[in-house]
């Protein structure tokens, strides 16, 4: 009956101080997230410089800037996506991958948006896209044989 009707003498239920400390611990991760995109882009604006589209034919101009918006888009899901995941409960490791993961995908859609090292940026956005995957795939995997 007082599971239904709690009477005034019993205490409140209170959360575990760890639940506190991961909730404090995945605002942390989700500031370094968004810290870490924002860093990776400007970084990587500053290292493109000055656009480098002198002599370069405008179709080809049109065909990079719209697949660097595609990059965007897709790094845009991946930001939304991982900063959900550092909502829950992650370890450390998977935590700051789910930040190199992402801010590498960013830096490399600016780059390509700059039309800098696109080749690099390219190698880079692949493999973090690829490594994103992999540590979501690896992370329910081990989830699923822990339980």
């Amino acid at each position: 009956m007082s599971a239904v009707f709690p009477s005034s003498t019993e205490a409140p239920a209170r959360r575990p101080a760890i639940a506190l400390r991961s909730g404090s611990r995945s605002l942390a991760w989700r500031v370094a997230l968004a810290t870490a995109c924002i860093v990776a882009g400007l970084a990587a604006a500053a290292l493109a410089g000055p656009t480098a589209i002198a002599g370069v034919e405008p179709e080809l101009v049109f065909l990079l800037r719209g697949m660097a918006v595609l990059k965007a888009g897709l790094a845009l899901a991946a930001v939304a996506l991982s900063f959900w995941r550092l909502g829950r409960p992650v370890s450390t490791r998977a935590a700051a991958g789910y930040v190199v993961g992402v801010s590498s995908l960013v830096a490399a859609s600016v780059l390509i948006w700059f039309l800098s090292f696109i080749a690099a940026a390219a190698i880079v956005f692949h493999v973090g896209a690829l490594g994103l995957l992999m540590l979501a795939w690896r992370e329910g995997r081990s989830a699923t044989r822990g339980s």
